[in-house]
């Protein structure tokens, strides 16, 4: 594998922390929440008082809102700069760093859960007075979007899932050795090849480095998950399993929903997608035969056409 002239210029571990932060997968970086001061001098980042916390967030677009939320491990910047400008060409798309995550502080006393990062993203729904906002949810933001329709109905138009299962004892795991790689990654202890290897097909890898390349080129490019977060986003997703997930909560979601996943998703299978679809009361399901995990990053005008579509109907 050819790995990204960027990429290159970097030692070993400062390129792997940079990659684990990036993928949504976890993260070595050790970074104290910005300050506030701090935060407005980045390009474009804003922040707003929730629930006892700052979060930080961009906004790019006018029209109809939508609000991105990402996967475990990574800052709003994780988004592919392609896909955003797609979606953002007819309507007002919202990303934000979860608490912890960024430009964002935390409060480490309140346990990390599912919920709670719902209720984080219902409260930046409600000061950005977005009223009803779409919402699109990636791997662990699925799972958020999930909880986030059922928890706080008012505040979801839309939705949109990527990536991402159901929760509970009904969704489907990735095999044991998947499963072990994606806790080396959270915890710095994968290679740059194994962390590619999770997130694109072998033979998608030309994929990738695009991305690589579209990432490293952002203005302020590239903000860090410190590891404490990490950890604690983890032991989230850990009580997502152990716990009812949304598997008892979906067929009470009544938003029209588009379900999107590749089929060749090592990391959560592509077969918790058809089981949320299922349990939706009103679903639309689309699979990408080449894609993997980390769809909207290898495939993103095409995927950001397809939600554009979605979102525009009638």
């Amino acid at each position: 594998m050819r790995v990204p002239t960027k990429v290159q210029r970097w030692c070993g571990g400062a390129t792997i922390i940079l990659l684990s932060l990036l993928l949504g997968l976890g993260s070595l970086a050790i970074q104290a929440p910005a300050s506030a001061a701090a935060v407005r001098g980045e390009a474009g980042v804003h922040t707003v008082e929730v629930g006892g916390i700052t979060l930080a967030y961009r906004s790019l677009g006018h029209g109809r809102p939508l609000v991105l939320l990402q996967g475990s491990g990574a800052a709003m910047d994780v988004w592919d700069p392609l896909m955003i400008q797609t979606l953002a060409h007819d309507r007002r798309v919202i990303i934000f760093d979860y608490r912890g995550v960024g430009f964002s502080s935390d409060d480490p006393s309140v346990p990390m859960t599912i919920d709670l990062l719902a209720h984080d993203t219902a409260g930046l729904i409600r000061a950005l007075h977005l009223g009803r906002a779409d919402v699109l949810g990636w791997s662990m933001g699925g799972f958020v979007a999930q909880r986030l329709a059922e928890l706080h109905p008012h505040r979801v138009g839309r939705l949109i899932l990527m990536s991402t299962d159901p929760g509970s004892k009904h969704a489907v795991r990735a095999a044991p050795d998947i499963l072990a790689l994606d806790e080396r990654v959270t915890t710095g202890q994968a290679s740059l090849d194994e962390i590619l290897f999770l997130l694109f097909p072998p033979d998608q890898l030309e994929a990738g480095q695009a991305w690589l390349d579209r990432y490293f080129s952002q203005p302020g490019c590239c903000e860090s998950v410190p590891y404490e977060t990490a950890v604690r986003q983890l032991g989230a997703n850990d009580a997502w399993y152990a716990g009812p997930g949304a598997w008892r909560s979906l067929p009470r979601i009544h938003r029209p929903t588009l379900v999107l996943r590749g089929a060749l998703d090592i990391d959560v299978p592509p077969v918790n997608g058809a089981l949320i679809a299922r349990r939706l009361p009103d679903a639309t399901s689309a699979t990408f035969d080449d894609a993997g995990h980390g769809l909207p990053l290898q495939e993103p005008t095409t995927v950001g056409g397809i939600v554009n579509g979605f979102l525009e109907r009638p």
